[in-house]
């Protein structure tokens, strides 16, 4: 069973909806994937709701409101022999609210906005990561165009060189799409799901489905499951 962690260190970065985005495309895959809503957070679980609601089967989500539980828990789910485990961490102070849940990640993805502020904000995040050897990406949310540009006060507090900043970014990203984000979120669904339907912008959708199935791939063969 491989874990993999979204976080982020601020609230608004797309962390819950990439989170769900990519349990709906690893069960679009065939895999027996889990989400775990952590820290109290219930936005898997209402995603979940909705979509039942809306005629489509309920996916595999709990709920962890501490470590202590999210260690039960993950222990419950290796003995069930599950494939994939995605963990939306909860935003908050790093030390007591975020780090606690990475603790067991195989991976941690780190959803951050593509401007050299947003990912210097990451450093108190990824440093002890750094340090401890831990594997984690960068995934670029709200960025039409991919890329990022690194600027020497993120490197420094980063302590590390450009090459080694660019080899932490997933060779994808996710772009900004407000309006079919919205209409996913209404109908319960993620991006895999929406192609054909006629109240989602199609044109968004199918770059958003070639974007999570790279995704989707490249976490296969950086994990090997």
């Amino acid at each position: 069973m491989k874990v993999v962690a979204i976080a982020s260190p601020r609230p608004g970065n797309g962390k819950s909806r990439f989170t769900w985005d990519l349990l709906v495309a690893f069960a679009d895959a065939g895999l027996d994937a889990v989400a775990i809503d952590c820290g109290g957070s219930t936005t898997l679980g209402e995603h979940n709701k909705i979509r039942a609601g809306s005629g489509f089967g309920a996916l595999a989500v709990f709920a962890a409101r501490s470590a202590a539980q999210l260690t039960k828990l993950l222990t419950k789910l290796r003995k069930a022999k599950k494939t994939v485990v995605l963990l939306d961490v909860p935003t908050g102070d790093i030390e007591s609210e975020i780090r606690p849940y990475l603790a067991p990640a195989d991976l941690t993805l780190v959803t951050v906005r593509a401007t050299p502020a947003h990912i210097a904000e990451t450093a108190p995040l990824v440093r002890p990561l750094l340090k401890a050897g831990k594997a984690f990406h960068y995934l670029l949310v709200c960025t039409p165009h991919g890329g990022a540009t690194y600027d020497n006060v993120f490197l420094a507090r980063l302590g590390m060189t450009m090459q080694e900043a660019r080899r932490l970014l997933l060779p994808m990203s996710i772009a900004s799409r407000p309006t079919m984000i919205r209409d996913l979120d209404a109908n319960g669904i993620g991006v895999l799901e929406a192609l054909g339907n006629a109240r989602v912008d199609q044109e968004a959708v199918g770059q958003a489905s070639m974007e999570l199935r790279s995704i989707r791939q490249f976490l296969r063969d950086e994990l090997d499951f």
